[in-house]
């Protein structure tokens, strides 16, 4: 995970404790390496931190998918995760099959009110879209509202724009080692200007077994 919450991208003029409409967060990684022989592979997204350790906490999971408050995307069969639960199933990225050595993987997530739900004051959209050299591989959309069971504790740190969420990378299978990639980022071929909240500016490695580690 990173050291740090991300900071979000937020509408021009909107306060982080204003009623902006969206938000969104960013990272990417480049895999220097791949292992073969191997039937399982990384996956990647977001986690909020249920108490005051953070980064410390979410590094001591030993799988992102498995994280109580966390939206993840990967594995093999690929599968989409929320807060421990497979949501989505059609994932078209096979990180097995398509992460390549010097494939630059990123995770986009952004975080909306809810519009089309009865009660969009306190609805929202979460969207997780999986990015590999410049291309969206995948996507995730879900709709949370208040009572929706399972979801309730996301949907509460969704609706506090004071609570940003750490990157988390699970390192497994074909995908041991990244590193945070530092070059211009790669969003649908236009530059994000994204500010991840990192310990170092130079990339720093990040590697082991299937475990969620901190970069």
């Amino acid at each position: 995970c990173t050291s740090r919450p991300l900071l979000p991208e937020m509408p021009a003029g909107a306060g982080r404790r204003g009623r902006a409409t969206s938000r969104r967060y960013f990272f990417e990684v480049q895999v220097p390496e791949v292992a073969k022989g191997t039937t399982e592979s990384m996956s990647l997204g977001f986690a909020w931190s249920a108490g005051a350790s953070g980064a410390a906490e979410l590094a001591s999971a030993k799988t992102a998918r498995g994280l109580p408050l966390a939206l993840v995307v990967g594995g093999d069969l690929p599968r989409a995760y929320c807060c421990g639960r497979v949501v989505g199933t059609e994932i078209g990225w096979r990180p097995i099959l398509h992460v390549r050595e010097g494939s630059v993987v990123g995770a986009v997530l952004e975080v909306s009110r809810c519009a089309a739900l009865p009660d969009s004051e306190q609805a929202f959209r979460a969207s997780l879209a999986v990015l590999q050299d410049g291309s969206k591989r995948a996507e995730v959309v879900m709709d949370l509202e208040p009572g929706s069971g399972d979801d309730a504790a996301l949907l509460g740190v969704l609706s506090d724009p004071s609570l940003d969420p750490y990157g988390v990378v699970e390192l497994c299978g074909n995908v041991r080692r990244v590193q945070l990639y530092s070059g211009p980022p790669h969003v649908h071929g236009q530059l994000l200007q994204a500010r991840v909240g990192i310990g170092t500016e130079a990339p720093s490695p990040l590697g082991g077994g299937n475990a969620v580690s901190c970069f």
